[in-house]
């Protein structure tokens, strides 16, 4: 038995230069980033390394791997390993000596947390007798990808804009993955914002506290359970907490700026309750600002201008922020975040949307119109024929630009209960996202004149999953 799926069409996604992280700062964002810039790459090429893969893992898991670092050159090094994940760890002393033509192995502690999906943690390497302000002279990365039991997209809560005086109550309805029965057990992680009550195996109930810290927030509240591959849940919640006073904007994003600027922005505070403005002292940190009020147009009570102004910029980068008001008579404090993106004073900037516009617009050669119409067909990758006897499943993928693989669920009825077959995720054929693949997978473990129900599910690089193909009737043979 065979079935066959086609296209998979993924839309070009559009970078972005400046994006807003809840309950942080704002932040540069560059959709799939080059390696060459994340790592960047040092001088010394004299040293090599190894690269592991971790393979699948799950969230809140612990992985050590072996990282092979060699010396090419003619005389001993020594080195120190640093991670830029403060929850990874380098299980080996502060320094390490490789002689000339040698190499050693490290072990090195990867802490998962509890995003799905790719999977990519970086350490530098620096001479063990430099200084502290040292540049890396070599740099690496370990790579894995993070599968899931609990489906993220159901534990990411978005409270919005709440009031801690009204509060707020939430239930959360965990999802797992199709055919897996799991209880949550304990509360591991208390929070200063929430309490939390497990209603049952699936449904837990979030409850804003009254003495709620305000602003912005953005954190993780984590619970045991019982399933031993994802033995910790955590429950995402982000949101602003407020009191009576709202600001038209937070984070107050001042977008891109150059060295030199003195960039303002004005942001509204009114009370939704009408009551009257009343904010004590006004203090800011991080990079130099200066924040004051003035009076709404037309003048209303309920309602103030902070107008916030940078000072000179000078560092190239994220430049970022925080402005404190005291709210009167509580006296509490709400903290507005800020930042801007500082390029060079003469750094040239060009529209991604013009220049793809503009390549639209080119008429295309004679030459290159022919070559196309006369071009062979790309042959997709193809999975050789598993061996055995058991039902064949075969599908066929093209255009897997974002894809990881695929995994495959089955139930003895089409109602279900589906649970996934496969040993893991089917990796993908196709690396290059171009040639597209055809999939072969058999049952093996299976009953002769038996019936079955199968469908096979598509698993993003960013960890989501969906049904790539409908449920399919097979009678075992």
């Amino acid at each position: 038995m065979g079935f066959f799926m086609r296209g998979m069409k993924m839309k070009l996604l559009q970078l972005f230069l400046l994006g807003s992280v809840l309950g942080c700062t704002l932040s540069v964002g560059i959709a799939q980033a080059d390696d060459a810039v994340q790592l960047a790459k040092a001088s010394d090429d004299e040293l090599s390394v190894s690269e592991p893969y971790l393979g699948v893992v799950y969230p809140n898991q612990e992985r050590v791997v072996s990282v092979t670092i060699r010396n090419d050159g003619d005389e001993t090094k020594r080195i120190r390993v640093s991670p830029r994940n403060s929850i990874d760890k380098v299980l080996a002393e502060s320094a390490v000596t490789i002689g000339a033509k040698r190499e050693v192995t490290l072990k090195i502690a990867i802490q998962t947390d509890f995003q799905a999906g790719n999977l990519a943690r970086y350490f530098d390497v620096y001479e063990a007798d430099g200084s502290l302000d040292d540049d890396p002279v070599e740099s690496f990365a370990v790579r894995g990808f993070v599968d899931w039991i609990v489906d993220p997209a159901s534990v990411d809560v978005d409270f919005g804009n709440v009031d801690v005086g009204k509060g707020s109550k939430r239930v959360v309805t965990i999802k797992t993955r199709a055919g897996i029965e799991m209880q949550l057990k304990n509360v591991l992680k208390e929070s200063s914002r929430f309490s939390l009550k497990i209603l049952g195996p699936e449904q837990i109930e979030l409850s804003v506290k009254p003495d709620a810290p305000l602003g912005l927030f953005d954190e993780y509240l984590i619970l045991s359970t019982s399933d031993p591959n994802q033995t910790a849940l955590g429950i995402r919640v982000r949101g602003q907490f407020f009191s009576g006073l709202l600001p038209s904007s937070n984070p107050v994003d001042f977008g891109l700026a150059r060295v030199g600027d003195a960039p303002e922005q004005l942001v509204q505070l009114e009370n939704l309750y009408g009551d009257a403005v009343r904010i004590g002292p006004i203090r800011t940190e991080g990079v130099a600002a200066t924040a004051e009020l003035q009076e709404c147009i037309p003048q209303n009570e309920s309602c103030k201008i902070l107008k916030l102004k940078l000072s000179e910029l000078e560092t190239r980068g994220l430049n970022k922020g925080k402005v404190f008001l005291e709210l009167l008579p509580s006296k509490k404090i709400m903290p507005i975040h800020f930042g801007a993106v500082v390029i060079g004073r003469d750094t040239q900037i060009r529209n991604l949307d013009d220049d793809m516009k503009a390549a639209a617009s080119i008429e295309p050669s004679v030459t290159s119109l022919l070559r196309n119409a006369t071009q062979a067909p790309v042959k997709p990758l193809e999975m050789s024929k598993p061996a055995g006897s058991g039902p064949l499943l075969t599908w066929q993928a093209a255009h897997e630009y974002g894809v990881y693989g695929y995994e495959v669920y089955r139930a003895e009825s089409k109602e279900g209960q589906f649970r996934r077959v496969s040993p893991g995720i089917i990796p993908r054929l196709d690396k290059s996202s171009k040639k597209g693949s055809i999939y072969r997978w058999r049952d093996a473990d299976y009953q002769s004149g038996k019936t079955y129900w199968y469908y096979v599910n598509v698993v993003m690089e960013s960890g989501s999953k969906r049904e790539f193909t409908t449920p399919q009737k097979v009678v075992a043979k």
